[in-house]
């Protein structure tokens, strides 16, 4: 099995699929199941699934391990976002998910699907995994994503107005609120005021 590491635009895994025209290869976003929790409540993984279907390929959501720690299994509210979520990327977005207990599982998996996807005996063209971001650009964008209802798009519009996440952190609330909506400006400040309440070790 050959891996490239590369720069992908959209999903973590590239599979090249050579036994049918018309699809490129197979897309594969893997999440954990706490950014898949995270990524529905910041809409990051509804810009993913859209960028996803997009694309002439076969896509997959992965997500891996249970429910994190800290989130109450049997709260009704959290699993029915959660496979309300599922639901939507099958129906809305075309995009099966598929669960899985461990990384390996996911490995093996991926093994197989590769198998399948090339010709037998021919020479393999690399599976391609998604680098870390790197680019500063990229690693801004990521920071500003990880705040709760923050998208992309969202992300862009405020790195662009302010330059910085400095400049983006000293911002007040009325002047982050010249760009984003309140709410959305509310739940960054309330995040970046919040006090850390982790245990000590």
């Amino acid at each position: 099995l050959q891996v490239e590491r590369t720069k992908l635009d959209v999903g973590d895994i590239w599979i090249p699929y050579e036994k049918q025209e018309g699809i490129s290869g197979v897309c594969i976003e893997r999440k954990t199941m706490n950014d898949f929790y995270s990524s529905i409540s910041s809409n990051r993984l509804f810009d993913q699934l859209h960028a996803m279907m997009q694309q002439p390929a076969i896509s997959i959501l992965a997500v891996v391990g249970r429910l994190p720690i800290g989130i109450n299994a049997k709260d009704v509210f959290i699993k029915n976002r959660i496979v309300g979520a599922m639901v939507s990327s099958i129906l809305s977005f075309r995009v099966p998910v598929m669960r899985f207990d461990s990384d390996e599982e996911l490995t093996d998996f991926i093994n197989s699907l590769y198998k399948n996807c090339t010709f037998t005996g021919s020479k393999c063209r690399p599976l391609k995994f998604k680098k870390k971001p790197s680019e500063p650009d990229d690693i801004l964008l990521s920071v500003l994503c990880s705040f709760p209802n923050v998208g992309i798009k969202k992300s862009e519009s405020i790195i662009k107005k302010y330059g910085t996440l400095r400049k983006t952190f000293d911002a007040t609330k009325d002047e982050l609120r010249s760009v984003i909506n309140e709410a959305v400006a509310n739940s960054i400040i309330e995040l970046m005021d919040y006090e850390y309440q982790g245990k000590s070790e």
